[in-house]
């Protein structure tokens, strides 16, 4: 590189040394640099709500993270669930002596309780603010959302704005909703 070539980069230095084959002066550039070429693209094949990871899913408005873990105690399991079950063991209730690996008592499975985690990402099929299931925003969903506020209960599917709470916002929303359609 040339000096301002030299200055250009992040690293690189402009030094003077001496050396040469006859001992004389010189200036060098000196160091490292480097160059990030790197870009983000757009996928052409983004992944189905069945492909994705937890944090995608909930990211994703057209997806719905279904939480399904099953709880349960190890000493219900047999044998192959039992080993099949990080938190379980399969043991024997009394070995003979030090020196030999025979079981003198009975095997069951011990570990206290497990959780399997079973959780997965579907499609919505649902819309925000169709609160009868029709598959169509109207002035009937007006009239449950009314109804819900009246009666003070709560439906996720009642708050349209996601603000947490169903109120005369929402209602706003969905009648503005319902009238650009």
């Amino acid at each position: 590189f040339s000096q301002n070539q030299c200055y250009q980069y992040e690293g690189c230095d402009w030094t003077l040394s001496y050396g040469g084959s006859y001992g004389s002066w010189s200036h060098t550039c000196s160091g490292s640099y480097q160059i990030d070429d790197s870009y983000c693209q757009e996928n052409p094949n983004p992944p189905t709500c069945n492909e994705m990871t937890e944090f995608q899913c909930v990211s994703d408005q057209e997806c719905n993270w279904i939480e399904d873990i099953a709880t349960g105690s190890c000493s219900s399991l047999g044998s192959y669930d039992c080993n099949s079950t990080s938190d379980c063991n399969w043991t024997c209730s009394q070995w003979g002596s030090w020196y030999t690996w025979i079981c003198y008592g009975s095997y069951y499975c011990s570990g206290g309780t497990y959780q399997d985690d079973y959780s997965y990402c579907e499609d919505n099929n649902y819309i925000q603010g169709d609160l009868n299931g029709d598959i169509i925003l109207n002035i009937l969903d007006v009239i449950i959302i009314v109804d819900i506020i009246l009666n003070q209960e709560s439906n996720d599917l009642a708050d349209v704005n996601n603000d947490g709470l169903v109120n005369i916002i929402d209602i706003v929303q969905l009648v503005d909703i319902i009238l650009q359609n």
